[in-house]
């Protein structure tokens, strides 16, 4: 991550937070994103930052809605333990509200493509 190129409001979407169907733990691929982000955090004292969470399509919308929200809280924690301050993090979970491509429900799609809506944003609230 480039300082100088994020700017307050920039949504960052990692490659690779994704998670596992119905899971919200931070798997190895994410840990690498997440260590990334919080070298970040550690070097931008001022950035904080609001970490929002999605899922796919797939079950009940209720329930996705829950279960992004764990997931956005988990990237939090794993921050956390890293070393960043709690204040400077807030997260949300937006369920399925935010598909990326074809795949709502009732549609049939590939696990491939369902995966693809299973990730974590980042927001640059301030600097």
């Amino acid at each position: 991550l480039k300082s100088d190129s994020l700017k307050v409001g920039s949504i960052i979407t990692f490659n690779n937070i994704y998670y596992s169907y119905n899971s919200y733990s931070i798997e190895e691929g994410a840990a690498y994103e997440l260590d990334a982000l919080a070298e970040y955090l550690a070097n931008n004292p001022n950035v904080r930052i609001e970490l929002v969470a999605h899922t796919d399509a797939r079950g009940y919308s209720e329930y996705n809605q829950n279960l992004s929200k764990k997931r956005a809280s988990a990237a939090k924690d794993y921050l956390i333990l890293k070393g960043i301050d709690a204040q400077r993090i807030k997260f949300n979970g937006k369920g399925e509200t935010e598909i990326r491509n074809h795949c709502k429900n009732g549609v049939q799609c590939s696990d491939e493509d369902h995966n693809y809506n299973r990730r974590t944003e980042v927001i640059i609230l301030s600097k």
